[in-house]
């Protein structure tokens, strides 16, 4: 009977579309909705359809709920999405959805980027009163001596290496989404060079030229997933280290755990310490403080 619901939930049109979306982007249902141009009220209910087949997973974000194709389907489900998933650019109106993805994806980073050069001025404050300088300590445990070059992804107005240099750390990169913020960052004269980039795409940089990177509040509410594990890995020195924090609503969801596993099975990475603690402040443990070395 598994089976049977399986192969149902995949005979209507409209369902494979709005799995083809989810497929290749997380999205909330509004979004999911101006893709296939559609009803919100038929979207919900198949991404339910989907859902309850092992198709989808949905994660909670304040008010807003984003859809995804599970990592970890059913077998039933696994086997025939595996069969189906080089074929979905036949449906006649996936070029058309492709194109209105698209433009939903710009517009997500534009209201990202316009958010953080908003707020740039009044980062420090926002950030002290949420994050801590546990990451960076954490990484300082296996980052001797002080002459290492290390990476700050995601630096932000550049707290994070503030506490690095406190701690002696000299030959320091930056890297950020927003203008802003890098000029913040700037300001503060602690760092070699600064780049103005996007994180997800590939980096501007060497292969193997940081004994270090480091990242603390770039994984944090869905608007970066795992994509940038394996350029950061790539521009580590075999070695080097990376520490990072995850929130634990997107560890699995989004899929860092299995992407994190896969780094280790392709023996790029090696997991050296692992733990869910506060990720602010104050408050219940809400991250995963990820401390992983680069192998090969």
């Amino acid at each position: 009977m598994e089976f049977v619901r399986t192969l149902k939930a995949l005979a209507d049109p409209l369902r494979l579309r709005i799995l083809a979306a989810v497929a290749e982007e997380e999205l909330a249902v509004g979004e999911v909705q101006e893709v296939v141009s559609s009803m919100q009220s038929s979207v919900s209910r198949n991404l339910a359809i989907l859902r309850a087949a092992g198709f989808v997973q949905d994660r909670k974000e304040g008010t807003n709920v984003y859809f995804s194709a599970r990592p970890d389907m059913p077998d039933p489900a696994r086997e025939l999405f595996k069969s189906l998933k080089p074929r979905l650019a036949e449906i006649p109106e996936a070029k058309g959805d492709r194109e209105r993805l698209q433009r939903c994806l710009r517009r997500r980073d534009v209201r990202s980027r316009n958010y953080f050069e908003t707020v740039a001025g009044d980062w420090e404050r926002l950030r002290k009163s949420y994050f801590d300088d546990r990451v960076a300590s954490i990484a300082i445990e296996k980052l001797l001596p002080r002459n290492l070059v290390l990476a700050d992804i995601g630096c932000g107005t550049g707290l994070t290496c503030v506490y690095l240099a406190g701690q002696g750390y000299t030959r320091l990169d930056g890297i950020d989404l927003s203008p802003d913020m890098v000029r913040v960052a700037a300001e503060r004269g602690i760092y070699r060079e600064l780049l103005v980039g996007d994180v997800t795409r590939a980096l501007d940089r060497d292969d193997a030229s940081y004994d270090g990177v480091i990242s603390s509040g770039t994984f944090t509410h869905g608007h970066v997933g795992p994509e940038p594990l394996d350029e950061i890995f790539r521009i580590l020195k075999p070695g080097g280290w990376l520490a990072c924090t995850v929130h634990r609503d997107i560890w699995e969801t989004m899929g860092f755990n299995s992407r994190f596993d896969s780094l280790e099975q392709e023996r790029v990475a090696r997991r050296v310490d692992l733990r869910l603690d506060k990720y602010y402040a104050s408050g219940e443990p809400e991250g995963w403080y990820c401390l992983y070395q680069k192998t090969t």
